[in-house]
């Protein structure tokens, strides 16, 4: 994908710097000299032609049955059957597992929106009115209503997400769509309030499990949608989980394929929940000097890393992201009481269900073969990354010396996504795109951009 797109102009462009000066030095005496360590970097904005790039993926995974489960069924039956006309009765069948069908969805709904005359546009609105259909709602919605945590919170916060996407589009067919999907819109709306309410501790994973990334995923509905009532129980239960939280251990991070940085997402949650003189103090207490040694591991992506095993926090796509946090230590900061790291209620996901079933089996990985690249994770860490720096700048006093440094690397980030999207890797990993364009879009479309 990133090659196709190598002809555009980019979003930024930061200023050339003499050779000598880009050269990183192991450690830095101050912020100036790691700024002017940082290497310059190029994104590419979208376009009509990446929108028809971003969209090729999840059109070719939407009809694809995920694979069966191990425990409660969703589309499958207990024989291994499929359930009667679930291409009737269910509209997230495809993809790896249930989130991606759903963040695939937004995606494509996305493009056709900034796209109408994307070349795909019939064959996206054919699969939408095959998968969004009223009989297909009513029947997600009755099995979610006895489904148990499946999908609390990360999918449910990307069906609100997708459900804020069809609302606000100008489009009759669209409208159509959002009110068939607006009875289980509120339903998890309502189910999601009474889950934040009862939450007594984040999950600190760095994978879809995290507390902080399915927060901010819900602001994002808010900001679309000003629903108050979610606004503010996402908002107090972020301070009750986050406020105290100090010393972020950012030395573990990425010490394997990881798709969200813990303490990058839990700062840029709490810079759209707190004013701007309270996020100061606390992003103060919470993050390392940028220059410091400590800081190091959250400045750079390499997707060829295979990870070292250190840092012992949840792991991102090919590994059993459950088992992963119920083994590791749970908590990146200093102030975490004992115990700290799970929810009262673990998000059950089709990943999660899958446990039992050892890899060979296709336990872990895209569309129920082997485990997912580790390219394509390290490829949605730089992209989370980028929109977490970017929030946090945004964030920040304009004459904050902080503010240009996280800005350059949020490029670095976007930019090394935008290779990793290049990777035939990316290919089997629907959700990549969603978290690319979500960078690519952020404070584009008139919504806010960091607060």
């Amino acid at each position: 994908m990133a090659a196709a797109l190598a002809g555009n102009t980019p979003i930024a462009q930061e200023p050339a710097k003499p050779a000598a000066q880009k050269a990183a030095a192991p450690e830095f005496a101050d912020l100036d000299a790691f700024a002017k360590s940082l290497a310059t970097a190029n994104v590419r904005p979208l376009d009509a032609q990446g929108a028809l790039l971003f969209t090729a993926v999840p059109l070719a995974c939407l009809d694809e049955l995920q694979p069966k489960p191990a425990a409660r069924p969703y589309f499958w039956e207990a024989t291994y059957k499929t359930v009667d006309n679930h291409d009737k009765t269910r509209a997230f069948y495809g993809c790896s597992d249930w989130h991606t069908a759903v963040n695939a969805t937004w995606t494509v709904v996305t493009m056709l929106k900034r796209y109408p005359d994307v070349a795909v546009g019939g064959l996206i609105r054919e699969k939408l009115a095959d998968h969004l259909g009223r009989q297909n709602l009513d029947g997600e919605l009755a099995f979610f209503k006895d489904a148990g945590n499946f999908e609390r919170p990360y999918g449910y916060a990307w069906l609100l997400k997708l459900h804020a996407e069809l609302a606000g589009w100008k489009d009759p067919e669209g409208t159509r769509w959002a009110d068939n999907v607006a009875p289980l819109a509120k339903y998890f709306a309502d189910s999601l309030i009474a889950y934040l309410v009862d939450l007594d501790r984040p999950n600190r994973a760095a994978s879809q499990q995290n507390t902080a990334l399915s927060l901010g995923l819900l602001l994002d509905y808010v900001d679309a949608t000003h629903d108050t009532t979610m606004g503010r129980a996402t908002s107090e239960t972020a301070k009750r989980l986050f406020l105290t939280d100090t010393n972020c251990a950012t030395d573990t991070e990425a010490a394997a394929p990881e798709m969200v940085s813990p303490c990058l997402a839990e700062a840029a949650v709490m810079s759209r929940v707190l004013e701007p003189p309270a996020f100061l103090a606390w992003f103060d207490k919470f993050m390392p000097p940028a220059f410091s040694p400590k800081f190091k591991p959250l400045t750079s992506v390499s997707l060829d890393a295979v990870g070292t095993g250190r840092g012992g926090r949840g792991r991102g796509r090919g590994v059993n992201p459950e088992a992963a946090a119920a083994a590791n230590a749970p908590a990146p900061t200093a102030t975490t009481a004992p115990g700290e790291g799970r929810g009262a209620e673990q998000a059950k996901t089709m990943e999660a269900q899958a446990a039992a079933v050892p890899p060979a089996a296709g336990g872990f990985g895209g569309r129920g073969g082997p485990p997912a690249s580790p390219k394509a994770t390290w490829t949605g860490l730089a992209f989370t990354r980028a929109q977490a720096y970017t929030r946090i700048a945004a964030a920040l006093p304009a004459d904050d010396k902080r503010v240009p440094v996280f800005r350059r690397l949020a490029l670095i980030h976007a930019e090394k996504g935008q290779q990793g999207l290049a990777d035939p890797a990316a290919f089997d990993a629907a959700w990549l795109g969603t978290y690319a364009i979500s960078y690519l879009t952020a404070g584009t479309d008139g919504r806010k951009d960091a607060r």
